[in-house]
């Protein structure tokens, strides 16, 4: 008797480069439609949406996905790592690649990232969606928000990402 496998294979993403001040950064793209930009969390990758990539282009949109400087397939420089400089690299991969209103879905401390992108530089978002956004108010305090927190507002969230956020893992 066979059995229906329980998961779908994973599809291997098609890991580019793109040259930043110097330093090599891995990105992937998929599909064609609206632009939408997922930043992976402290520790991560681009892999980490793995599961997300094809079903969000499946979807409609033209997922990229983005290693930030200092994590996985991207330059590993002994620098002074901040949220502004990895804000900087994802504003210059924004306007290198994508150069039209996206949505920007960030998980952990890209979450973090992409609600700065919102806040500091509106005409590059159509939406935004952040997953597990950690933050630090005070020196000896970690806050954190355990459930997918969409901003929406004048921002547009599409439900697309809350449905599939569970796929990530």
């Amino acid at each position: 008797m066979k059995t229906a496998p329980l998961s779908k294979p994973i599809v291997a993403l098609e890991k580019l480069t793109w040259n930043w001040k110097n330093y090599a950064i891995q990105y992937t793209v998929v599909g064609t439609g609206r632009p939408l930009l997922l930043v992976h969390g402290f520790g991560a990758s681009l892999g980490h949406w793995r599961k997300n990539i094809p079903v969000l282009a499946a979807a409609g949109y033209r997922v990229f996905a983005i290693d930030l400087l200092g994590f996985g397939g991207s330059n590993k420089p002994a620098l002074n790592y901040t949220l502004e400089l990895w804000q900087e690299l994802l504003h210059d991969f924004w306007q290198a690649h994508i150069q039209e209103p996206t949505v920007f879905v960030g998980n952990s401390i890209g979450g973090l990232l992409c609600l700065m992108m919102l806040a500091n530089h509106p005409e590059t978002a159509s939406g935004g969606n952040i997953a597990e956004l950690c933050w630090r108010h005070e020196p000896s305090s970690r806050g954190t928000c355990s459930a997918l927190t969409s901003y929406d507002g004048c921002i547009h969230v599409p439900g697309e990402i809350a449905r599939f956020r569970s796929d990530r893992v």
